[in-house]
């Protein structure tokens, strides 16, 4: 764990050891998504 801290590139590899890195990148996605369509709302 600490080695995938130390190293920022693995975060973006396909592995188990990175599923939480993968959730929390889903959760930040998930709210920009929701404040760009607030303001787009006219």
């Amino acid at each position: 764990m600490l080695s995938r801290i130390q190293d920022p590139n693995k975060q973006w590899k396909r592995s188990e050891s990175d599923l939480m890195s993968h959730k929390n990148y889903q959760k930040y996605i998930t709210a920009y998504v929701n404040i760009f369509k607030d303001t787009n709302v006219r």
